[in-house]
């Protein structure tokens, strides 16, 4: 049986690329689900752009040739951007 892991490069702030990371390599498929509807075929894909609505757990299913498979998650953490304002005075 396999042995699936995930990981992430969060915490992110909005607007960045994020980036989930799946193993071991080798497998014959890597099935991605998550937060928005997000679903990939990719063992490690990106998101780039990312908004509040990406943040949340994301689900691996990785499987072998033989059918054997095994699950992990793993969790996004995304920070809101910062807020500026600019205040003129005469």
């Amino acid at each position: 049986k396999p042995i699936a892991t995930a990981t992430n490069n969060g915490p992110l702030c909005e607007g960045l690329t994020l980036e989930l990371t799946g193993g071991p390599n080798g497998m014959t498929s890597y099935q991605w689900s998550g937060p928005s509807g997000f679903t990939s075929n990719l063992q490690s894909p990106s998101i780039p752009n990312i908004t509040l609505a990406n943040a949340g757990t994301y689900q691996l299913i990785v499987q072998t040739g033989d059918g054997c498979s095994d699950t992990i998650t793993t969790d996004v953490t995304i920070h809101p951007k910062p807020v500026t304002s600019l205040i003129y005075h005469n």
